[in-house]
């Protein structure tokens, strides 16, 4: 379990930093658009911070949502999951969680170890993803597809299903890091940048079209309302 570990995300809060500051914050909080982009300059200022200064690349911006393309029961009970690439992503993890009859919880992780990776579903350090992805507790980028076994999707009822993509870290200073750092070597200011993209739906369900009002029967019914009148004459 100590080899699987990953270091907790501990980004600054009020507990920790003497002045801490929340954008957009509450006030001010909008929507991200579709079509939002991170790419490009950034300066922020403020009373109490000195003026940071830094430039994304188009390979540092957003990740593209997570799509599940199949969320369907297979013949034998499990549940094959598919979903979409997501250009930049370095892993992936998948998570089902759900309850027996007897109210006894399942999890069940796509990691090839015996993991519980509760921790999994927040950002992951650059060095964190490597590793994982070496002992084969993550995914490899290119994969998209993961069978959930018959064993877990038949023995729950309702169980949720998680899908994390995890995107590249990046990391400004000013002054930029020397090669070699001295110890106490202390910039002006530093910024770290993490990415990931999450899915959070239900296992073998399509969530998308539930929401457009399709139900199971409905979607199954579908392609016999596209048979020409021949076919149904003669009904086929």
């Amino acid at each position: 379990m100590a080899q699987m570990a990953q270091l907790a995300m501990n980004p600054p809060s009020p507990a920790t930093s003497r002045t801490y500051g929340t954008w957009p914050n509450e006030r001010m909080r909008t929507p991200i658009p579709a079509t939002g982009s991170l790419v490009g300059a950034h300066i922020i200022r403020g009373n109490y911070s000195p003026e940071i200064n830094f430039t994304l690349a188009p390979g540092q911006d957003f990740l593209a949502p997570v799509r599940i393309t199949a969320n369907r029961p297979g013949a034998g009970g499990s549940v094959p999951v598919a979903w979409q690439g997501v250009p930049n992503a370095r892993a992936f993890f998948m998570m089902a969680m759900g309850a027996m009859e007897d109210r006894t919880m399942i999890l069940w992780t796509s990691s090839e170890a015996q993991f519980a990776g509760f921790g999994f579903l927040d950002y992951l350090a650059e060095d964190d993803v490597a590793r994982l992805l070496q002992q084969r507790v993550l995914l490899p980028a290119t994969t998209t597809q993961c069978t959930v076994p018959a064993e877990v999707a038949g023995r729950v009822q309702g169980a949720s299903l998680m899908l994390n993509a995890f995107g590249p870290e990046a990391n400004f200073s000013y002054p930029a890091r020397p090669a070699r750092a001295p110890r106490g070597w202390a910039p002006d200011w530093t910024v770290k940048l993490r990415t990931r993209s999450a899915y959070m739906g239900m296992l073998g369900q399509d969530l998308e079209a539930m929401m457009r009002g399709e139900t199971p029967e409905r979607q199954q019914e579908q392609p016999r309302r596209r048979r020409s009148l021949r076919d149904r004459i003669l009904g086929q």
